[in-house]
């Protein structure tokens, strides 16, 4: 199977639209405090700038920030979840950003496109983990910044992690 294959698949079983839709207190209050530190993040290292979500899925986590940048590229595999974001994003009147079907492993982003990229409970759902981070190195401009947000059974939910991309380039190897 295909990774889009494999990922449309994925995105009809992970149930984001409940999660996020969902009105008990405790996934409420874990949900805010998620979208809280993501803002946090994007208002101190990204504000006004242009940026990529990588692994967007329906939006939800873009909505806690696309009024703090200048643009935000919203690239999914699935053409079922970059649908339902841009309808989040119609219903709400949000203008700068832009859709897009993209593979993390091999995008068609010119190098050092994004001032920073959001890449959200993603990395623990790629087949290929260490070709996802090359390439958002290679997107990402010099001095840019790569955010990752983890959320599996291995780690506390919502551990998220700020890197540049000089220490993903020294770590791993900037490949051309």
């Amino acid at each position: 199977m295909n990774n889009k294959k494999f990922f449309e698949e994925k995105a009809k079983n992970m149930g984001h639209d409940s999660y996020y839709e969902n009105k008990d207190l405790l996934l409420k209050t874990l949900k805010e405090m998620r979208l809280k530190t993501v803002k946090t993040a994007i208002k101190r290292f990204a504000k006004n700038k242009i940026v990529a979500d990588i692994g967007c899925g329906e939006g939800y986590v873009t909505l806690s920030y696309v009024k703090d940048v200048k643009k935000v590229v919203c690239a999914d595999l699935s053409h079922n979840r970059l649908k339902k974001a841009e309808k989040n994003f119609k219903a709400r009147g949000i203008t700068n950003y832009e859709i897009r079907i993209e593979n993390v492993e091999d995008t068609t982003f010119k190098d050092e496109t994004f001032d920073a990229v959001m890449f959200c409970s993603t990395l623990d759902h790629v087949p290929d983990p260490i070709k996802a981070l090359q390439e958002l190195s290679r997107i990402t401009k010099k001095n840019g910044y790569i955010f990752i947000e983890l959320d599996n059974d291995i780690i506390p939910p919502f551990t998220g992690i700020r890197i540049n991309k000089e220490m993903v380039d020294k770590k791993l190897g900037h490949y051309n």
